[in-house]
């Protein structure tokens, strides 16, 4: 029974209208009556006629002219109302299959191109606006519009994506990358996708990497036929315009930007690369590109004065997004590299040129040649006894750096003078105070979250995340270094991997201890964080570990180490509580001979009368 609702909509349709007609045509016999009689009738008003005196002249009911055999009707009729209600109740019941298939099936897909785009820009007068859009996509994947329709469906969009539309910029902006990926739309077509993500692009309104619009647009940006070269141009400079009304520095990754950091930076140096900017704009680029920061504070250690810097150098969030396929399809690397210099300093606002027997500006004072999206930083302790000036309790200080920028496939570099935000340096006559903040709760989470991972017989650690049990493993070794695999002249350290996994609130310094039967062995080793963030760092293997704990296991003590943060570290307290971490296995890292390869061993080794001297307190 149930066969009749699956066959084609145009068999159900034709059989659907001849049952209709044939109950409407039983209806309409039902209506009339059967003939119980062969009595003349008036064909005006029924009138039975026998009993009246032939020839029929007039009607005498109303008056009638029947004196022609058209005029008359023979035979009285009985209706049978029931048996019409009947036949209607089945005719209605006949569209019952056809009414079922419409509902179940997709009225969209028999509806013009022009009928879906006024249902989806218009959705007050639609139905079902998403249905429509389905529909449009639908066809768009199954290649079933014309190039014509590809391009006025485009057209058709757009407007809508800045405005409040029900649908939302997600849906608008994959209809559109997908119809851009199956059909070859025209130079004006795609010069109004560019439009769009342009003007969007200059208040960052838009995650248009989410949308898979980012490649498009770097096509577009080097695409001479979409986007001329007074038309980059002009969106550059706008780029530079709003750029120059904000302060990167002061611009988190969470943030709201000025300006799409996924596009800005493959339009302002494709700028560059074409020679469309002017030496101002080329010098305002440069100093959007990366920043540049200097901390640090002097102190007498030991009738010595000392300096302990940090200096950092990272690229602002303009230049830290770079679309992965604008470098890789289009072999265009917008971030490039780019030297620095240390050529002097400024001292309360008085300049002091840099010269080379500062060596204890070593660090920072080569130039430095440093890849884009990446940045680091460099800490160091230096003397201070060759320095042209003399330290006062507090002083502005800022360095002074020439930085050289290039770019794939650009001949022409970007050279330009930066100086750092001024920091006040501020100079002890002793060793700075240094707070101990107690701490349950933070060194409970900080016992936690350190790891310590041996190296593999390849002198790999790998980094464990924290939800992924490991072996809390030190790595023990007769020597310091052996000779590298790529050359066998240079050499290759023993490495620790220490890894703090979980973020505290509150600085910390530690100096490792190993433990084992009431013995104290120190490990010359430490870990800091002058923020209580996460690290992760290989160090040099542990020092003074016995031979004989090889293959044991031993806890690991973490006191607080003061004079590490008092000459290493740009903080005023530490966390004070020590931290104990139980079973830590020692292992053996045994290098390759002539004859067996490297390998890693918890073999313990056979007694000696030989031990390395012990400490009890640090």
């Amino acid at each position: 029974m149930q066969s009749i609702f699956f066959i084609t909509p145009r068999s159900l349709t034709l059989l659907t209208f001849l049952l209709v007609a044939l109950f409407i045509y039983l209806a309409i016999r039902a209506f009339k009556g059967k003939r119980i009689d062969n009595h003349p009738l008036c064909k005006q008003c029924r009138y039975d006629l026998t009993g009246t005196n032939t020839p029929y002249t007039t009607c005498p009911e109303c008056g009638h002219d029947i004196s022609l055999p058209a005029n008359l009707i023979h035979g009285n009729r009985q209706r049978r109302p029931y048996l019409t209600s009947l036949y209607l109740l089945f005719a209605l019941f006949s569209f019952t299959p056809l009414t079922y298939q419409l509902t179940q099936s997709n009225l969209n897909s028999y509806k013009p191109l022009r009928l879906l785009l006024f249902e989806v820009t218009n959705p007050t007068w639609s139905f079902d606006d998403k249905a429509a859009l389905s529909e449009i996509q639908l066809r768009i994947q199954g290649n079933h519009l014309s190039t014509a329709q590809a391009n006025q469906l485009v057209s058709a969009l757009l407007p809508y994506i800045t405005t409040q539309s029900k649908l939302g910029k997600f849906d608008l902006l994959q209809t559109i990358r997908r119809t851009d990926d199956n059909y070859s739309l025209s130079n004006q077509t795609h010069l109004n996708i560019f439009n769009l993500i342009a003007a969007d692009s200059l208040q960052g309104s838009i995650p248009y990497q989410s949308f898979g619009m980012q490649k498009r647009f770097c096509e577009y940006l080097n695409t001479p036929d979409i986007v001329s070269n007074t038309r980059l141009k002009h969106y550059a400079a706008n780029l530079l315009n709003t750029l120059n009304t904000t302060d990167l520095k002061t611009i988190t990754e969470t943030q709201s930007k000025p300006v799409d950091p996924n596009i800005a930076p493959v339009a302002l140096i494709l700028a560059h690369r074409r020679n469309l900017l002017s030496d101002a704009q080329q010098q305002q680029l440069a100093q959007y590109i990366t920043h540049y920061n200097f901390q640090g504070r002097a102190y007498r250690d030991k009738n010595t004065d000392y300096l302990y810097h940090i200096f950092s150098n990272y690229d602002n969030f303009v230049f830290k997004s770079i679309p992965y396929d604008a470098q890789t399809n289009l072999q265009l690397d917008p971030v490039g590299q780019y030297t620095y210099k240390t050529i002097g300093f400024n001292i309360d606002n008085l300049f002091y040129p840099y010269k080379d027997t500062y060596d204890q500006w070593s660090n920072i004072g080569y130039p430095h040649t440093i890849r884009f999206s990446g940045g680091g930083s460099s800490s160091s302790r230096t003397r201070l006894n060759r320095l042209p000036f003399k330290l006062k309790p507090a002083q502005s200080f800022s360095l002074v750096l020439d930085v050289e920028y290039t770019f794939t496939n650009c001949d022409t570099p970007i050279k330009t003078q930066i100086t750092t935000q001024p920091q006040t340096l501020t100079y002890t006559q002793d060793l700075p105070d240094i707070q101990r903040i107690t701490n349950n709760l933070d060194a409970e989470a900080l016992a936690d979250g350190i790891q310590f991972i041996a190296p593999d017989k390849n002198l790999h650690a790998t980094r464990i995340s924290n939800n992924t049990p490991h072996t809390q493993s030190i790595v023990y070794c007769k020597i310091d270094d052996i000779p590298s695999p790529r050359n066998p002249e240079w050499r290759t350290s023993i490495s620790q991997r220490i890894n703090s996994t979980i973020a505290i609130n509150t600085p910390f310094a530690y100096h490792f201890y190993i433990e084992h039967d009431g013995k104290l062995y120190d490990t010359e080793s430490t870990i800091s964080s002058e923020t209580g963030n996460t690290i992760n760092y290989s160090t040099d293997k542990f020092k003074n570990i016995p031979t004989a704990l090889v293959g044991k296991k031993v806890t690991v003590l973490l006191k607080p180490d003061i004079h590490k943060a008092q000459t290493f570290m740009l903080t005023d307290k530490i966390l004070a509580n020590e931290i104990r971490i139980p079973n830590v296995l020692i292992v053996e890292y045994i290098p390759a001979t002539d004859t067996t390869p490297a390998r890693i061993s918890t073999e313990p080794h056979p007694p000696s009368s030989s031990s390395l001297p012990t400490t009890s307190s640090p």
